[in-house]
């Protein structure tokens, strides 16, 4: 390493924490503003409060870190670049790139560090903060629901909520199974809902709205009959549920409170548990031309056999259908089958949504710190630009972070959801900037023509 490289390393590592610090203060304050109203609302201590806080700080500093990087990075580049100091390098004959690959190591080992941090640290901190929200949440139960996590402590139901919102007690992309000893289980799904919790009579309230129920009778003489029932508002109410509500000592994590070997394994017992459901629903599915549970559900939903609307464009569906094996035209079923079957395609479908949210945290907890280096790569060409440390650092750094924070959040989504790998959807942000940052980085070091 020459002594202009330690000399440019050494410039960052006051920005470095300078940033660090505005932008961890900048997530302290949006966790003040949504969290201190426990302390009004519910009279909760502000010590408890402070220790969410504390907690918190983990997933902070799992975001601040690869953003602090940029603002360092573009601060120090600005400065180099306005002082003439880069071109007096130039002309003593060091090379931008000798300048740069130390830079760039030092965001790997960083990144190495926070890749550590996400998986073992992290995941700690947020169960603790998962179960002190559980102690708050007496009054309020959706602070007991996890986001794509089955719930089965209400005796008789499972339960499984795609969306929580802790503090107003709204859900979204509910599903409800209400088992039942002689017969399948009653399915209840609902686009959203609010919870609400009565200790006195120690019971729990599912104001659904815009949902369906299915169910096979009980009656004897509608036994080959199933019944498909469309709301747009529907009432649940489970008595006895003051205790498991009240329960706090949680053994059950959620993918963001699991470390990368528990998903692995947690992987493991899906896709075996899948293996399982398959088997059992076998029989039916050769009775009716299928190979598999994917087979049937391409043609089969929850409204009847329909086919399923193509999730890419037309070119891309009829290049994409030249390497699949055709799909079974659906045949004529009564209603008990079509009901087993549904509810065969739900559970597995339920599994395969954890499966997506396992991978996406996978690839998250090695992607986020992996940005470090990318900031890097497109930091040290754009500071260069800019010439200026002032609003033009804050806002470039403003417009990257933002535009890799809403590609993640965009990804994370349509992953979840089974639109896109989790590999892709974790990585493309980095892809891309990456990419442009390492094109931008070899013109300004003149090994691409400019």
């Amino acid at each position: 390493m020459n002594r202009f490289a330690r000399y440019v390393l050494g410039l960052h590592v006051v920005p470095l924490l300078v940033g660090f610090g505005v932008i961890t203060l900048i997530f302290a304050l949006d966790f003040l503003f949504e969290y201190v109203d426990l302390i009004v609302s519910k009279g909760v201590p502000p010590i408890v409060v402070g220790e969410l806080f504390l907690l918190g700080q983990g997933w902070m500093i799992a975001l601040s870190v690869p953003c602090s990087v940029l603002v360092a990075v573009l601060m120090t580049f600005g400065r180099l670049s306005q002082d003439h100091e880069i071109s007096a390098m130039r002309t003593s004959g060091v090379a931008l790139l000798g300048v740069l690959l130390p830079l760039v190591g030092a965001a790997g080992l960083l990144a190495v560090g926070l890749t550590l941090f996400n998986n073992h640290v992290l995941p700690e901190t947020n169960h603790q903060f998962a179960n002190l929200m559980y102690d708050i949440g007496q009054k309020r139960p959706a602070f007991k629901l996890e986001e794509g996590v089955f719930l089965d402590d209400f005796e008789g139901y499972r339960l499984l909520v795609g969306r929580v919102n802790a503090r107003t007690s709204r859900l979204g992309d509910i599903t409800i199974y209400q088992l039942h000893a002689d017969r399948l289980p009653t399915t209840i799904t609902a686009r959203s809902g609010q919870l609400e919790y009565d200790p006195r009579e120690d019971a729990v309230t599912f104001h659904l709205q815009d949902g369906e129920i299915h169910e096979v009778p009980k009656e004897a003489a509608l036994k080959d009959k199933y019944r498909r029932l469309v709301f747009r508002r529907h009432t649940l109410r489970i008595l006895g549920v003051g205790q498991a509500l009240r329960h706090t000592d949680r053994s059950a994590r959620s993918d963001r409170e699991m470390s990368t070997r528990d998903m692995r394994n947690a992987l493991k017992g899906l896709d075996a548990e899948r293996v399982e459901i398959q088997r059992r629903a076998m029989p039916l599915l050769s009775q009716y031309g299928y190979h598999s549970l994917d087979d049937a559900d391409w043609v089969f939903q929850e409204g009847g056999p329909r086919p399923r609307e193509p999730r890419f464009s037309a070119l891309l569906a009829l290049v994409a259908q030249l390497f699949q094996r055709p799909h079974p035209v659906p045949k004529p079923m009564p209603p008990g089958d079509q009901a087993s079957l549904q509810s065969y395609l739900l559970q597995v479908r339920a599994l395969d949504d954890q499966r997506w949210s396992y991978g996406v945290e996978i690839q998250k907890k090695f992607a986020i710190p992996a940005a470090c280096v990318v900031f890097v790569l497109i930091g040290a060409p754009l500071g260069l630009r800019v010439r200026r440390a002032g609003p033009a650092v804050a806002f470039a750094s403003l417009l990257f972070f933002l535009f890799y924070y809403v590609t993640l959040v965009v990804g994370e989504e349509l992953a979840k959801h089974g639109h896109l790998s989790p590999f892709l959807s974790m990585w493309l942000p980095n892809l891309v900037i990456g990419g442009v940052g390492l094109y931008l980085t070899l013109r300004e070091a003149e090994v691409l023509p400019r």
